[in-house]
């Protein structure tokens, strides 16, 4: 019965924080641990002091041992972001980029998806749309990645993609054309 519980409702995990003492010691150095007026229990005379007898008369407040740990970790997480590539325009004038722009729209509206990068039904394998792909990291060995590729995300946006791709090839081909 307990597992079927578990199985549908999940397991309780209590919320507490919990601090090694080796912890507290460090960062208190030999500090008293105050304790905190509001995490203090008082028993009422209706209730017997047996049920009591498991919890602590009083609860030291960690927030100070908390807020140190805090502040020490600080530089290790809020460092500053890694430099992005500076953003490169191809087109030499904005009249070039409002013609793609203006051509991308119109290919969109259309619906044309272009052949030769994988996106049309003929060019996939017997499987269809592949919703798996495995990414190799080679570093520090070999180590495969799978990433879920849901084909309603994904394949709109590899669309709009290789159609973005396409647009800006003709569009920088008639431009290389003209000068």
């Amino acid at each position: 019965l307990r597992f079927v519980g578990q199985l549908e409702h999940g397991l309780y995990t209590p919320h507490e924080v919990t601090i090694h003492p080796e912890v507290i010691q460090y960062y208190l150095q030999g500090s008293a641990i105050q304790s905190s007026p509001s995490t203090q229990v008082s028993s009422s005379s209706d209730i017997d002091d047996e049920e009591w007898e498991d919890i602590p008369p009083e609860t030291p407040d960690f927030t100070m041992v908390a807020s140190l740990i805090a502040d020490e970790q600080a530089t290790q997480f809020l460092n500053e972001g890694a430099k992005v590539p500076g953003d490169q325009n191809p087109f030499n004038h904005t009249d070039a980029e409002a013609v793609f722009k203006q051509a991308l729209d119109e290919v969109e509206a259309v619906g044309h998806i272009p052949s030769g990068l994988g996106m049309l039904e003929e060019e996939w394998d017997e499987d269809g749309y592949s919703e798996i792909e495995v990414i190799s990291s080679k570093r520090q060995g070999k180590k495969n990645i799978t990433v879920m590729l849901p084909d309603f995300i994904w394949r709109p946006r590899a669309i709009r993609w290789c159609q973005a791709l396409t647009v800006l090839y003709h569009t920088l081909d008639a431009i290389m054309d003209t000068e």
